[in-house]
């Protein structure tokens, strides 16, 4: 798996700007700590719970796999009745 993790985000960072230390602590750089599937679904609940998007927006939680070149639909969201084309 290839991600970066929070504490080296701000590791190199503090390196870069050391008096900003204070602020990049208190930073979150988007961690993923679980699957990229769990991640993937919250980030979605994040989109279908905005005021911003529309409900009948039509939402795709996809991964990519870089080893394989495959991408897979881990969730669909919104649009009633709508079908995600296939890939």
């Amino acid at each position: 798996m290839t991600h970066f993790h929070d504490a080296t985000i701000k590791k190199a960072l503090i390196e870069i700007a050391p008096e900003e230390s204070q602020s990049i602590e208190a930073s979150s750089f988007g961690e993923i700590t679980g699957s990229i599937e769990e991640s993937i679904k919250h980030d979605l609940a994040l989109l279908k719970a905005s005021p911003l998007i529309k409900k009948t927006t039509l939402l795709l939680g996809m991964k990519y796999d870089i080893e394989t070149g495959v991408l897979t639909v881990v969730e669909t969201s919104g649009a009633e009745g709508t079908q995600a084309a296939s890939l």
